[in-house]
């Protein structure tokens, strides 16, 4: 009896992170197989009660990674934009540590003479020497690439300009739970609310542009329930990690901007290690102004009209994909128009927003196989 092919998942998971969450979750159910043998890295054991049953979960050290490098066929990166340095100056140069980190144990794992891939990555941008040199090593260790856009594949050509290794551009792999994402859509009816995913913009910006980045969101947000005293508002919190830099502190900060005889109308949904709540809860609003990626394509893929910030290229290549419109796109580096924004809100809010094809162009799964060389 053949031995089984044993694979090595290495991403930002476990981090009470929701869309890396989803991504692991979707992935791990496309993967499960009698076949193969799958072991995933966390940061907390609660990744163990979203996973399927076969698939092994294992605490991110320093041991179990070293251990599973010897225990693996391949070792894969998967999801996630790891390889960028879009921070600021002063946060980006603590960054390019970890970004050795990764390189050197992707290197480490192609020593040892295991097949190293990457897949439903995120590369770039890459501006700066510091960040591109770990960027290189990492990447020249990948049998295969798996991009999740046309601007990483671009990044990827800049870096490595005579690679071999195949660049294949798909989709995030949280397009891998499209059909369920479209049937919760289906199933749950919106209400009158308006779904805000936001977070804490001085990792980008100078303090100044920071401090005034959503005053023109919450006078827009405002301005609409105002006029319509039964529109509900939902802030989501994506990223719920305790003592870190999460998404609370910018929700309450949001909250206290909004008009006083609007607050009693908005409800927190934070994530709490169960993907399904977040999922049905955006459902259940009538269109999302969407920051963090992965509450725009979540949003996207429940068929309910979105609106975009782009404070990060990953999040602007999203609206190219999906073709959203540049009235439902806003830029992210500078504080947001209200006038800009009242007129998206008028379009997410309409009584009967136009359908959304929220399909792919059909190629996803089978990039995906070719990337981890699985039938």
């Amino acid at each position: 009896m053949p031995r089984k092919s044993r694979m090595a998942l290495l991403g930002y998971y476990g981090r009470h992170n929701f869309g890396d969450d989803l991504m692991i979750n979707a992935l791990c159910r496309r993967l499960s197989s009698p076949e193969r043998e799958v072991r995933v890295f966390t940061g907390d054991p609660y990744l163990t009660d979203i996973l399927p049953a076969d698939v092994s979960v294992r605490p991110r050290s320093p041991w179990q990674l070293l251990t599973a490098l010897a225990w693996c066929d391949t070792f894969i990166m998967a999801g996630g934009t790891i390889f960028h340095d879009s921070y600021k100056a002063e946060i980006r140069r603590n960054y390019v540590k970890h970004l050795w980190a990764y390189a050197l144990l992707l290197g480490l794992a192609r020593l040892l003479g295991k097949t190293v891939r990457m897949i439903g990555v995120g590369i770039g941008p890459l501006s700066t020497r510091a960040a591109r040199a770990p960027s290189r090593l990492a990447l020249r260790t990948a049998a295969s690439l798996h991009v999740r856009d046309t601007s990483s594949a671009e990044e990827v050509q800049r870096l490595l300009p005579r690679s071999t290794a195949p660049v294949l551009v798909g989709q995030d792999l949280a397009f891998l739970a499209r059909d369920h994402l479209n049937r919760v859509g289906q199933a749950v009816q919106p209400e009158n609310r308006l779904g805000l995913s936001i977070l804490d913009m001085s990792q980008f910006l100078d303090d100044a542009s920071a401090n005034q980045f959503w005053t023109g969101l919450a006078e827009a947000v405002s301005d609409a329930m105002d006029t319509d005293p039964s529109l509900q508002l939902t802030l989501f919190c994506y990223w719920t990690a305790p003592g870190r830099p999460n998404d609370f502190d910018p929700a309450q900060a949001f909250l206290d901007m909004l008009a006083p005889d609007c607050r009693d109308r908005v409800h927190l949904a934070a994530y709490d290690g169960d993907i399904e709540p977040i999922i049905e809860e955006t459902a259940r609003c009538r269109g999302i102004v969407a920051t963090r990626f992965h509450a725009a394509v979540v949003s996207w893929l429940v068929g309910r009209p979105t609106a975009v910030v782009c404070y990060n290229r990953k999040v602007r290549d999203f609206a190219d994909q999906v073709n959203l419109p540049e009235a439902r796109r806003f830029a992210g580096d500078q504080p947001l128009d209200a006038d800009a924004v009242r007129h998206a809100l008028k379009g997410l809010l309409s009584p009967a927003p136009a359908a959304l094809d929220t399909g792919t162009d059909g190629t996803m799964t089978d990039r995906l196989d070719d990337a981890l060389g699985v039938a």
